[in-house]
């Protein structure tokens, strides 16, 4: 139970580029929680830059 804890408590540095003609954020590090889906990290971008879709290449 403990190393659930722990993995659930840690937190994955994000970070956006921006390519062609893309938007650039102001900030493009980001913290999320290990267990948050990448959709959650779309959807925030989404809000970011104004646009209802964004494309991501990992």
């Amino acid at each position: 139970m403990a190393t659930d804890s722990l993995s659930s408590a840690r937190k994955v540095i994000v970070q956006l580029k921006a390519t062609a003609d893309a938007p650039i954020l102001k900030q493009n590090k980001f913290k999320i929680h290990g267990t948050d889906k990448f959709a959650k990290v779309i959807d925030f971008v989404c809000r970011q830059v104004h646009r209802e879709t964004v494309v991501a290449y990992l």
